[in-house]
């Protein structure tokens, strides 16, 4: 697509290839510092271009992988960044020969740079799906490390989710209770700090689909310690 005004111009491409066990999307985009747009659906001064190819090996397996280039500042070299960020994922259902199972795990890079500053993440997450009898669990563990130059942030934060639930049918309701725990490790190495935030709740949902009402109920607890700064505890 082409969109132009009497101050700039934008420009978007999209093209979108399905074949056999791929699917490929491509997209470039470009916006000029002056570009307004009377609708607002274009951001000024970035250019962007993103790829993503999803290969499905077999009925149980599917990869993924992408990346995606953005600069802004097109016409300032002092203000402008460039960012990078390819990923990489994999997806497996009935893992084990289990029915129900299903896992993933994926890995995405974020590299941001620029005259005074530069940036480093990365993410790496995994997840568990399963159903023992009636009772569905989902799980999922992640990595995250921030690294920003001139000691702007270095740390290290870990992830861990887990949930139960389950699905019962009486007359016209249906009961849906649910049991959740997390917890997340910030260690901040400029700080020299340890963060600990621990999380759990229970729920129950009820609906009606009879009559299209749906209902859900949360009471849980939110647990902070902090080195630096104040301790809280939220119900």
């Amino acid at each position: 697509s082409n969109e132009r005004d009497f101050f700039g111009h934008a420009h978007r491409i999209e093209a979108i290839a399905n074949g056999g066990p791929s699917r490929v999307n491509l997209e470039f985009e470009r916006v000029s510092p002056k570009f307004t747009t009377l609708l607002g659906s274009a951001s000024q001064d970035r250019e962007k271009a993103k790829f993503k190819w999803k290969y499905k090996v077999n009925k149980n397996v599917t990869a993924t992988t992408g990346f995606m280039w953005f600069m802004n500042g097109l016409n300032n070299e002092n203000r402008r960044t460039q960012t990078y960020k390819p990923e990489f994922g994999l997806n497996v259902k009935r893992l084990f020969n289990r029915r129900y199972t299903e896992a993933d795990v994926s890995y995405k890079f974020d590299r941001k740079t620029g005259k005074s500053s530069r940036s480093f993440d990365h993410f790496l997450d995994f997840g568990y799906r399963d159903r023992v009898g009636f009772l569905e669990t989902d799980n999922t563990f992640g990595i995250t490390t921030y690294n920003t130059n001139n000691n702007g942030r270095d740390s290290l934060e870990y992830v861990l989710n887990t949930s139960l639930n389950s699905r019962h049918t009486l007359g016209m309701f249906v009961f849906k209770p649910s049991v959740n725990a997390g917890t997340q490790f910030v260690d901040d190495d400029i700080n020299n700090a340890v963060d600990k935030i621990i999380e759990y709740s229970t729920g129950l949902g009820i609906d009606i689909p009879k009559y299209k009402i749906t209902s859900n109920m949360k009471f849980g607890q939110n647990i902070l310690k902090a080195k630096m700064g104040d301790n809280s505890n939220k119900m």
